[in-house]
């Protein structure tokens, strides 16, 4: 990671790129706020602009779909974060798919994970695309591996899975419901 952050910052500056990130949190969750508080430090360190759109615990859909548009307007801004979990009264999923897959940053929307299912990625979110830099970074082949995933969430297991797909990996996803979880992990 420390290496990554280097080559970025490095890009960055001598490329005199100007790339913005927007992060939109809505409430006081404090894991939030450490998360987001680490994506803004981060940010800082590597040359990003960064702006917080931060919103109290009762802010509307309206209000940060609204926002949401401006920033996929706004030439200034290269990419949108929506910091999760939203509060109970917000739709997470239909607020994220706002965002236009270009700027979707995290992955989460149901473009990015078409784009994602096609072999044509655009953003992976930050858990698959670690451990895909990951095994890059050390050297280890995908390609006809058999891989077995624990779990089918929409930010870590099924982008996992499409992503290890694309680089030719054979890929099992197991969850709550699968049988024979132990045999099954066996064969990875």
């Amino acid at each position: 990671a420390k290496e990554i952050r280097a080559n970025l910052k490095k890009e960055i500056s001598e490329n005199d790129l100007h790339p913005g990130l927007a992060i939109i949190i809505v409430g006081n969750n404090p894991a939030s706020e450490i998360y987001v508080r680490n994506k803004r430090k981060a940010c800082a360190e590597i040359g990003i602009k960064e702006e917080l759109y931060q919103y109290n615990e009762e802010a509307s859909e309206e209000q940060i779909i609204n926002c949401i548009i401006k920033l996929n307007n706004d030439d200034n801004i290269n990419g949108i974060m929506v910091q999760s979990p939203l509060p109970s009264h917000l739709d997470e999923d239909k607020i994220i798919n706002y965002i236009t897959p270009e700027k979707d940053v995290d992955g989460f929307g149901i473009s990015s994970l078409g784009y994602l299912a096609s072999n044509e990625e655009k953003f992976i979110s930050a858990t698959p695309y670690g451990i895909i830099k990951l095994l890059e970074y050390k050297n280890i082949p995908i390609a006809g591996k058999n891989v077995v995933i624990i779990g089918r969430s929409k930010i870590v297991g099924r982008p996992l899975a499409l992503a290890l797909l694309n680089r030719d990996a054979t890929v099992t996803i197991t969850h709550s419901k699968t049988k024979n979880l132990r045999e099954i992990t066996k064969n990875a």
